[in-house]
């Protein structure tokens, strides 16, 4: 394998640990909200009284308040204090992965107070939103929190409007017509805030470590995934190449559940310069994994997928244009997001683009 491979390959590889890593920390959230979930339907089926008064609603909430701090809010708490592990292993993956692609090389790795300082200090941008790390696991969005405003407000509605103790059971455990139930709205939002906040981590650590090697690792490379859930943000950024030296590096995650990730780039002088084209990446096209060339990029990959396959991905209209309207898979990006990152609507995309709006005329 090329040296230029090693680095491409090795991490697109460590992405998959990292979703992988995501899914068994969220399943710890998980099981833990089954458990809550069977003790508040408890509450409710035990205390049909407390809903006739105000007071009696209150009291009802106070406990399951105490009870999600006790399991949502501790499990939280512990999905935290693992970050300086994670974030070290990550740090370690992206120095041993420029010592497999450069020979004879010594990486350098950031102290892990240095390094978990960087994360925390680093803000996730997602959409053109900018959070602080510990405001998007803790604040009003975050895990237990929102928790508490969902189960609340099933409480509470369940006395402002008079409900049935089984209509109050529901909207705590939802049903197959009842969709928004409480608890599967915060198990949702639990796997948005701990797959997206993981990424974060393992991003700014790998960074981090690739400045500290600066005399060979002058930027980084986004690679985003190639199939139909990619987001509009990410199909933009694929393959774009970010210098330290610029103002502009943005940073996976672009977005919520965002499944970006880098891969450093090298000194123009180093002779382990990336070439571009010399290694494979991984794609789920509509006839399913393949692998393709590491120099084609998203907008590239869908021309070659059948039409049903784009309308999914991008919308049939706009499907419609990037097929018909005579532009190349490099014009269709560069018209189909605003400078921050964001899709255009067909209005929009008629008024940047003169050809758009001719053949959609037609």
């Amino acid at each position: 394998m090329a040296q230029s491979e090693i680095l491409f390959s090795a991490n697109n590889m460590n992405q998959l640990f990292v979703l992988q890593y995501s899914s068994g920390q969220y399943g710890k959230f998980d099981s833990l909200f089954s458990e809550l979930e069977d003790y508040l339907l408890l509450l409710v089926a035990d205390n049909p009284e407390a809903f006739n008064t105000l007071a009696g609603t209150r009291a009802l909430i106070k406990q399951a308040d105490e009870k999600i701090l006790e399991l949502i809010g501790s499990q939280t708490a512990e999905f935290i204090a693992e970050y300086p592990e994670f974030a070290e292993q990550q740090s370690s993956f992206a120095a041993m992965s420029l010592e497999r692609a450069a020979i004879n090389y010594a990486s350098l790795t950031p102290a892990i107070g240095i390094l978990i300082k960087d994360v925390f200090r680093t803000p996730l941008v997602l959409n053109g939103q900018a959070f602080e790390l510990d405001d998007y696991i803790n604040g009003k969005n975050g895990i237990a929190d929102k928790t508490r405003e969902n189960v609340n407000r099933a409480l509470f509605t369940g006395y402002a409007e008079g409900r049935t103790t089984q209509q109050i059971i529901t909207s705590i455990k939802g049903s197959k017509t009842v969709k928004g139930a409480a608890i599967p709205k915060s198990k949702v939002n639990a796997e948005r805030v701990v797959r997206t906040a993981l990424n974060h981590v393992a991003t700014t650590s790998r960074q981090r470590t690739y400045k500290e090697n600066k005399s060979l690792v002058v930027g980084y490379q986004w690679l985003s995934t190639l199939d139909s859930r990619t987001s509009p943000i990410c199909r933009d950024r694929d393959l774009t190449v970010y210098y330290y030296a610029d103002k502009f590096n943005p940073l996976p995650p672009a977005h919520d559940y965002c499944r970006s990730t880098t891969t450093p780039e090298l000194n123009d002088n180093n002779p382990l310069k990336q070439k571009k084209g010399d290694g494979t990446r991984a794609s789920k096209g509509a006839k399913g994994g393949k692998q393709v060339k590491d120099n084609l990029s998203y907008y590239d990959w869908l021309k070659q997928q059948p039409a049903p396959f784009q309308d999914q991905a991008l919308g049939k209209t706009k499907g419609l244009i990037f097929r018909n309207s005579g532009l190349t898979a490099d014009e269709f990006k560069a018209v189909s997001v605003n400078q921050f990152g964001k899709p255009l609507t067909i209005e929009q995309l008629k008024a940047k683009n003169t050809q758009i709006a001719d053949y959609l005329a037609e």
